[in-house]
């Protein structure tokens, strides 16, 4: 074989190579080592045969899949055992620029830092073995990424159960689909930026109801704690608070199904306890503001007016004795409780529409049908149990239509202020959820 005979042969396969065909030379060989004694040394004195050319061309989806990711702030990056030329004839083809390239070679030398900073600004590995694609892979996860790894072949196998989530089809090889989280059904890559803003919409809808109960029972708590010290009578029993958090709870069932808005699904997220933390520190003392509210008007003002004839719960005694004292302190106490109830269940339910996104509630950003739907309802419920045998059963005693005319100015200034927190809170800490 002359130099010009081992330039042609290069240049036939450098050809193909930019076609995107994978090269295999075919050559033959007279006198073959036997069976079992075969080896490097027999890799001589052979005839070239011919090439087999493999043509394997991305998907279709492709293009629109990576420009999709790109958009949600995702970044694609590849990882072959193919050749240099071949992997940037493939990446032209789907649309991807190839800012930087990384051969296995090139990894061997590095070590796992200078991998790291490699990584960072490499979008293409070339040529690597099954091990160094699990190494990039653990390296970026190191580095604080969150790494998803497709692959459909054997040599993908060790990358995808490094990764964070191991992707793979259902036309793969089984040990890969055996080491993947997900198996993809559909012949279409956008089914990935489908599955990452269905992950992006149920995350935010985690945290937001995290935040919304956490928030709201720190609040109750501390309005409970507080009248518990300075009431002569409990604001409300546990039986309340009971029945309370279980309709406020089945209320909140629909946030799963709640609307998200497209800022928040556009970049990833992470975790971050310390944010449930600070919302709570926040948000929760809103609502005892006007609990104290409720406390004073009701003390002094509401159940005197409809219940004792202007006579105060300490001065009873003094007006009262005997079975018409037990029966004058039982209705004030009852009338106070369902008053605190119903305020507690319209302030804690409706703030949920203020807090569940950045934006004007109603106005710039609507919670979806079935989360308005059932915390009217819940609201609803609520209001009417002191109106119904129940609420008797309970101790409370039907609230007259006046008090609804304290509750709804009440519950509108709570808002207001709600949401101006929420825009304090969003102006201190960035983010919202």
């Amino acid at each position: 074989m002359t130099g010009d005979v081992r330039q042609r042969i290069l240049r036939t396969v450098d050809d193909l190579n930019d076609k995107g065909f994978r090269v295999l030379v075919i050559a033959q060989k007279s006198n073959p080592s036997p069976v079992g004694a075969f080896g490097v040394k027999d890799e001589c004195d052979m005839v070239l045969i011919g090439y087999l050319a493999f043509l394997d061309p991305p998907k279709e989806s492709t293009a629109d899949a990576i420009r999709a990711l790109k958009q949600h702030g995702v970044t694609t990056k590849i990882l072959t055992g193919d050749n240099d030329k071949v992997t940037r004839t493939i990446c032209k083809q789907v649309g991807l620029k190839v800012r930087n390239m990384l051969l296995g070679s090139d990894l061997e030398a590095m070590s796992d830092d200078e991998l790291a900073r490699a990584a960072a600004s490499t979008d293409v590995f070339a040529k690597l073995t099954p091990d160094q694609k699990a190494r990039v892979v653990s390296v970026l996860r190191e580095s604080g990424h969150t790494v998803g790894f497709m692959g459909d072949g054997i040599n993908d196998a060790a990358a995808m159960k490094a990764a964070d989530i191991g992707i793979s089809v259902d036309t793969a090889v089984d040990v890969a689909k055996e080491s993947a989280d997900i198996i993809l059904l559909e012949k279409d890559l956008m089914v990935l930026e489908q599955g990452i803003i269905e992950g992006r919409k149920t995350y935010a809808n985690m945290i937001k109801y995290i935040k919304m109960t956490a928030s709201s029972n720190f609040g109750n708590m501390f309005s409970v704690l507080a009248a518990s010290a300075l009431l002569p009578f409990l604001p409300m029993m546990s039986v309340h608070l009971i029945f309370l958090n279980l309709i406020y709870d089945l209320s909140c069932t629909a946030i799963p199904w709640d609307n998200v808005d497209e800022e928040f699904i556009a970049k990833p997220r992470k975790w971050d306890a310390s944010s449930v933390g600070n919302f709570m520190l926040w948000i929760g003392p809103t609502s005892s503001i006007f609990d104290f509210t409720t406390y004073l008007f009701m003390y002094f003002v509401f159940c005197p007016m409809f219940v004792s004839g202007g006579v105060l719960f300490n001065d009873l005694s003094a007006h009262f004795s005997g079975a018409e004292l037990a029966l004058m302190q039982a209705k004030y106490i009852g009338l106070f409780q369902a008053g605190w109830f119903v305020e507690s269940m319209w302030s804690q339910t409706l703030v949920i529409h203020m807090i569940r996104a950045p934006k004007l509630p109603f106005l710039q950003s609507r919670a979806s049908a079935p989360l308005t739907l059932l915390t009217m309802t819940g609201i609803t419920i609520l209001t009417v149990i002191p109106f119904t045998p129940l609420g008797a059963m309970l101790g409370f005693v039907a609230l007259p239509a006046a008090y609804f005319a304290y509750l709804i100015p009440c519950i509108l200034l709570y808002m207001v202020l709600a949401t101006s927190l929420k825009k304090a809170y969003v102006r201190h800490y960035g983010e919202l959820l």
